[in-house]
């Protein structure tokens, strides 16, 4: 919430430089990430899932050759590094998983 009380407020402030005209598209578009992306994982987030998903199953109705599939991914036991390591090692396995799903995918399938 704090990071986007500053973006807006930087899109706020005049520009008597002349230098920075494209600062509120870009700030549009850094609230439209943070929006539709986990802070952690830089992963899509629900919202985009849920969107991307009605996006596909539409396509997919249209009568044209759409497909498409869902991963479900559940790491078993994942309590078990909150609790024994700590949340900062929790966190950084989701980091590592989503840094090889990224890897892997690419961007270009969300």
């Amino acid at each position: 919430m704090f990071a986007v009380l500053r973006l807006q407020v930087e899109c706020a402030l005049p520009d008597r430089s002349g230098a920075g005209r494209d600062r509120p598209a870009q700030a549009e578009n850094r609230l439209q990430h943070i929006a539709y992306h986990d802070g952690l994982t830089d992963l899509p987030n629900r919202s985009r899932f849920n969107e991307r998903l009605q996006q596909a199953i539409e396509r997919s109705h249209s009568g044209a050759r759409h497909h498409f599939a869902v991963m479900f991914l559940d790491f078993d036991r994942f309590k078990i590094i909150n609790d024994s390591l700590g949340h900062r090692a929790g966190d950084e396995f989701l980091v590592q998983v989503s840094r090889r799903i990224l890897d892997t995918c690419g961007r270009a399938i969300w």
